[in-house]
């Protein structure tokens, strides 16, 4: 797969490929977040407090994930920024005063300041490394825990939580996908796996292979020309140095949209059969789908059976009051029969 070169800083280099935020103020508590890569030893040692996450995949490729914040986790963020911004304003207040006697200064001389008029920090423009990204890491290509003809497998140890996919991405190339992916929980003592593949598109966007690139497809366009594939692993991905009771397929949920945090080309997972689906750029949860037809038809036969027990009682209660002016006649003639049905027929 062609990918495309994309600005990233080094500070947000090095914060991907740590997985841990830079702080704001040392007082205040930071997110605890470590990940670790799992390499390819002889005996390898799995921790039952650590979730873990096995990608496999056909060849060596990079792969971004990253942790959904918890609103504790948020509310670190939050707290982080909060006081940096006081600080930025505090820096800002002095530089402005500085200025303003500047500025004061070249207009009685009747000339130009010669320093910018510094800019205010406010909620608006003051700008923040998100909780995401302070808990994103790249997976690959290098450090497989096994490779063969065909295979390639990671495997990194995660705290327990909710993960998204985000992209091939690792530090300067990838793409994002931003448009449509999934996320999935992993819980301690859990190896939670997926595959990732890619397959090439027509020009209609229909899938026509993997592997090779097929005839047709015009190499200037071969990256907007793959999607992603997100998938069930195979038998290959069942490494017998790890525990076969704690594989798990990752339990994989719908995201529309992610943030392009590093500035990727844009792309998103192709559908996944019984997961998710397109309406052209909207991302369809095929299960909350499901779910809320269900539903539906639940409440239209809930409703439908309410109205057909409301007949049978309304028609019941006509049966019953037919059945005493019946009685009423044979007890006492004519003139009591008509006394009943004009009793029965109200005032």
């Amino acid at each position: 797969m062609n990918i495309a070169k994309l600005s990233l800083t080094a500070a947000s280099a090095a914060l991907i490929a740590a997985g841990s935020p830079a702080a704001a103020d040392d007082d205040l508590p930071e997110i605890e977040f470590e990940t670790r890569v799992m390499k390819d030893k002889k005996e390898v040692i799995l921790d039952s407090s650590k979730a873990y996450i096995l990608l496999q995949s056909p060849v060596a490729v990079p792969a971004t994930f990253f942790k959904v914040p918890t609103d504790e986790e948020r509310e670190i963020v939050a707290n982080q920024r909060a006081a940096e911004l006081a600080e930025a304003r505090e820096k800002w207040a002095k530089k402005q005063a500085s200025y303003d006697k500047h500025a004061a200064w070249h207009e009685k001389k009747g000339t130009k300041p010669t320093r910018k008029n510094p800019v205010e920090p406010t909620e608006e423009n003051f700008s923040w490394i998100s909780p995401e990204q302070q808990m994103m890491f790249s997976i690959g290509p290098l450090n497989r825990f096994e490779k063969g003809k065909g295979l390639s497998l990671y495997l990194q140890e995660v705290p327990a939580g909710e993960y998204v996919y985000y992209g091939t991405t690792s530090l300067g190339l990838g793409a994002c996908a931003c448009m449509g992916t999934v996320k999935f929980e992993v819980e301690p003592g859990t190896i939670n796996a997926l595959r990732y593949d890619g397959v090439w598109l027509d020009k209609d966007g229909e899938p026509i292979g993997r592997g090779k690139m097929p005839e047709g497809v015009d190499t200037n366009d071969a990256l907007v020309r793959v999607a992603m594939i997100i998938e069930p692993v195979d038998e290959a991905a069942y490494d017998p140095r790890l525990p076969s009771d704690w594989f798990r397929d990752a339990e994989l949920v719908p995201m529309p949209f992610v943030p392009n945090w590093m500035g990727a080309e844009i792309n998103r997972i192709a559908p996944i059969p019984g997961v998710l689906a397109y309406n052209r750029d909207e991302v369809i949860d095929v299960q909350a789908e499901l779910a809320r037809k269900k539903a539906e038809e639940e409440r239209a036969a809930a409703e439908e059976a309410a109205r057909l027990a409301a007949e049978e009682a309304a028609q019941a209660e006509a049966d019953r009051l037919a059945a005493e002016a019946a009685e009423t006649v044979v007890e006492g003639g004519e003139d009591a029969a008509v006394d009943a049905v004009e009793d029965t027929s109200g005032d």
